[in-house]
């Protein structure tokens, strides 16, 4: 990753200007602490943050702060366990196994086990819900309930894609108690996951707020940090114009942005 210093004291890493805010060079690269907040300019604001229904790409970075998987996808190309501790495929390449933590809970408090994990699949595979994350099950047939900590997922034909399929935030857990609601688009405290953060609140046109989930100890197994996340509270602006994000950042409104000009 190049690191370079800008004359306005912020960074430019990989494309994001983050405003250093008078923190010094040494102090910024101490072991983290708890505490704080963050507030990021971005460019687009998303037009759903249920996983299950968006189809923009900007609703999916902004997701996974709130929605986990079943595994997870390590840079290596391989799977981490994540809500599911261990998992097995048959013989002929049809059935996944998932053995699923005990111990996760949904932000609303509904208890996550395989009942709930059946639940996320049938929403999505039913058509009258229009969920787009149905892309990622066009061999799924169906899910069974083997015991309550682990659930089959069954397919109609072998999908070597499958595995990493589960391990996509489209196909991330939400709490069943959340999709009976129904239209979640709008996010909230209704759009209940098992992520590191809470969604506190949305406002049409100006921001999206997520507060740290205190009793979160499930992070992926190729997380560098397990336990609750550091940050308080995360704020996602949305600021489509660059010069706009530009000023944003100079004038310290936020303290980090995306979409960066060369200029």
């Amino acid at each position: 990753v190049q690191v370079m210093r800008m004359k306005n004291n912020s960074l430019l890493v990989s494309g994001i200007a983050v405003a250093l805010l008078g923190i010094g060079a040494a102090q910024a690269a101490d072991q983290p602490v708890s505490g704080g907040a963050l507030t990021w300019g971005v460019t687009t604001e998303p037009s759903c943050f249920d996983p299950h229904r968006s189809s923009q790409q900007a609703a999916f970075f902004v997701a996974r702060n709130y929605i986990d998987s079943l595994i997870a996808k390590k840079t290596d190309g391989t799977f981490a366990p994540w809500l599911a501790t261990e998992w097995s495929i048959s013989a002929d390449g049809k059935e996944y196994t998932y053995k699923l933590r005990e111990d996760v809970v949904f932000h609303d408090g509904e208890k996550f086990d395989a009942a709930a994990v059946k639940a996320n699949f049938d929403f999505i595979f039913k058509p009258e819900n229009a969920a787009t994350a149905v892309s990622l099950l066009q061999t799924f047939d169906h899910a069974e309930v083997v015991s309550p900590y682990v659930v089959k997922l069954v397919l109609s034909k072998p999908d070597s894609s499958f595995l990493e399929s589960t391990s996509n935030v489209k196909l991330g857990l939400i709490s069943p108690k959340a999709l009976e609601k129904g239209d979640l688009c709008g996010g909230g405290r209704a759009l209940a996951g098992t992520g590191p953060f809470i969604f506190e609140g949305y406002t049409r046109g100006q921001s999206a707020v997520f507060v740290r989930n205190p009793a979160y100890k499930w992070g992926p197994g190729n997380a560098a940090h397990d336990g609750p996340a550091y940050l308080d509270r995360v704020t996602f602006r949305f600021l489509p114009e660059y010069a706009v994000r530009t000023g944003a950042l100079t004038s310290g409104q936020v303290d980090l942005i995306e979409g960066v000009q060369p200029t």
